[in-house]
């Protein structure tokens, strides 16, 4: 079982740091994590033995990624709050 997530950022330099982050591949057990970045997008992708494995490693990405997004939210924000 596979699957393929696909996330759009704003250039290539932020989606090359976020890589930075989750990383580039993960082997465990039950389920393998790949993921590159293409030009403004980050391609992952999770195959695991059973539907399970594959929800569960895939629950874990995305919550890595809104924990991302969440910091880079509040680091503009608080930019945007000096700039004033």
């Amino acid at each position: 079982m596979k699957a393929l997530l696909e996330i759009d950022f704003r250039d290539s330099a932020e989606a090359k740091k976020v890589l930075g982050i989750l990383g580039k591949k993960d082997e465990g057990p039950r389920a393998v994590f790949e993921a590159k970045a293409v030009g403004k997008k980050v391609v992952a992708t999770v195959s695991a033995k059973s539907f399970s494995a594959l929800r569960a490693r895939t629950t874990t990405l995305l919550r890595d990624l809104k924990a991302v997004f969440d910091v880079t939210n509040l680091v503009e924000k608080n930019q945007e709050r000096k700039k004033h």
